[in-house]
């Protein structure tokens, strides 16, 4: 039992033995099975710890992932809008100035899903903050229908 052996097997005394021998083996095993329950208890516990690190771990590379991918995306992002504005400011046919728009419609749409994954991870942190803002419902539709 000193070395850590909670499944002690005891020989069965003879019920001709003393009774306080008998009252002993049995206060010792029980001892012993609520030993062997408690050190069950603690190993979960350090399971439990070890399984929350290993999760704070995993969102910390997960937001980070998140960042860098956003930088990487929003850096073309930004140069399709800004080329697709430039081009707006010259002399387009009526096709190829809705076909520009659609471009530059469709970059920025590009670039709100990056900010809304970006957001979610924000939202796991507990650093997010929401802004009322208006919106028009017909240009949004007609946004939607247009991609």
């Amino acid at each position: 039992m000193a070395e850590g052996d909670l499944v002690v097997q005891f020989d069965k005394v003879p019920e001709t033995s003393n009774y306080e021998v008998n009252t002993l083996q049995l206060a010792l095993k029980n001892m012993l099975r609520q030993m062997g329950q408690m050190h069950l208890l603690k190993m979960a516990a350090m399971t439990a710890d070890f399984e929350k690190e290993k999760i704070k771990a995993t969102a910390v590379a997960k937001t980070q992932f998140f960042a860098s991918m956003s930088h990487e995306i929003r850096t073309p992002m930004n140069a399709i809008t800004g080329l697709s504005e430039l081009l707006l400011n010259e002399s387009l046919t009526q096709t190829h100035r809705k076909y520009v728009e659609d471009i530059k419609m469709s970059s920025g749409s590009l670039l709100k899903i990056v900010n809304d994954i970006l957001d979610s991870s924000k939202m796991e942190a507990g650093k997010f903050d929401l802004y009322p803002r208006h919106f028009s419902l017909p240009m949004l539709l007609d946004n939607v229908c247009s991609i």
